[in-house]
């Protein structure tokens, strides 16, 4: 809740006062509602005065406008306090759903020399933020290493981006394969450090990655896109496909993958660039 109050100019004891209070958000449209309220506050020592004739208030919500007039009835002098407008105003956030704290002001002008005028400023409200789904994943470095002829293995990072103001639920990572265009997905859970193996991928393919986060609102946009080409290999058959095989190669106490080169007659190259 806002709210501030500021004597007046007259010879009596009066102030003007606002109040501005944060009602609820809308997320789909990114504002939130605020009620405001404008008093004329009779101080305790104030015998009260009464004044006929209409006089002006205004308020400025945020940047948005307000105004009126009153009147005090001789009946009604001795109120020690008078509310003289109030309503609503929606004040929209920033795209990534923050509001910071706006000023608001309210002023009341009259005629009566024990009332008088002034201004109150400065009266400072907020907003919760609105959740929005989260930035983009960003790589580390290298973002992607460990290649062998079926595998490879990714490094994607997310802090300190921006979760959307809500934490994170799960991770994707999306590759599509050279030549056929095959699209598959792999997700992670909240708890992913990020360094995510990437299994059954063909030898000697060139794979293009990228990734995501999500939150309890939604995905987020993808990261930027890197590419990977896996080891070579052979194919085997199955009796009725062509499978797909790594090449391995001792190391004297494991099997390791490798990749085979082929001689142009001057030297040795990868069979892919040969």
């Amino acid at each position: 809740m806002g709210y501030g109050s500021a004597q007046l100019s007259g010879s009596g004891d009066y102030s003007v006062a606002l109040k501005v209070d944060y009602i609820s958000s809308v997320g789909w449209a990114n504002y939130s509602t605020f009620r405001w309220e404008v008093f004329l506050d009779k101080g305790a020592s104030q015998v009260g005065s009464w004044i006929e004739d209409p006089q002006s208030w205004s308020a400025n919500i945020g940047g948005v406008p307000r105004s009126g007039t009153f009147s005090i009835p001789y009946a009604t002098r001795g109120q020690n306090s008078r509310s003289l407008g109030a309503g609503y105003v929606d004040i929209y956030h920033n795209p990534d759903g923050t509001r910071p704290e706006f000023d608001s002001s309210a002023s009341v002008s009259t005629a009566h020399s024990a009332i008088g005028s002034g201004t109150v400023s400065g009266v400072k409200t907020g907003a919760p933020r609105i959740p929005k789904v989260p930035a983009a994943t960003y790589w580390a470095d290298p973002p992607i290493d460990t290649v062998t002829s079926d595998s490879f293995r990714v490094h994607f990072a997310f802090w300190p981006r921006d979760d959307g103001g809500t934490p994170i639920r799960e991770y994707q990572v999306e590759t599509t394969r050279e030549g056929d265009l095959l699209v598959e997905t792999f997700n992670f859970g909240a708890g992913s450090g990020g360094n995510e193996l990437i299994p059954g991928r063909e030898p000697a393919r060139l794979y293009t990655v990228r990734t995501r986060a999500r939150n309890d609102v939604g995905w987020g946009p993808w990261s930027s896109v890197q590419s990977v080409t896996t080891l070579s290999g052979i194919f085997t058959s199955d009796g009725a496909n062509w499978v797909a095989q790594p090449v391995r190669v001792s190391n004297g106490s494991a099997w390791v993958n490798a990749d085979p080169t082929i001689s142009d007659g001057d030297s040795w190259e990868d069979p892919i660039n040969a």
